[in-house]
């Protein structure tokens, strides 16, 4: 089992730096804190609200890729306490 970060799976959905690396990662067991959603929510609206990097088309596409990782549970979410 690994655990994740919000930054780790933002790098990934982002497509940041060797975000291809990450491919290895999520064909694991893999587990996050339920926050990782909203923090990688936030970076998302982040890149295209403030910095203008990607289009809203881009973002939608960004967060449906999200939405599917924790639909599918490719990453487990625990309860933050």
């Amino acid at each position: 089992m690994i655990v994740i970060d919000a930054s780790a799976l933002a790098k990934f959905i982002l497509k940041e730096g060797n975000w291809e690396r990450f491919y290895e990662v999520l064909s694991t067991e893999v587990i996050s804190v339920d926050h990782v959603v909203k923090e990688v929510a936030n970076a998302i609206g982040d890149t295209t609200f403030y910095t203008k990097a990607c289009s809203h088309g881009v973002a939608l596409k960004r967060f449906q890729l999200l939405r599917k990782i924790i639909d599918e549970e490719i990453v487990l979410l625990e309860r933050a306490s």
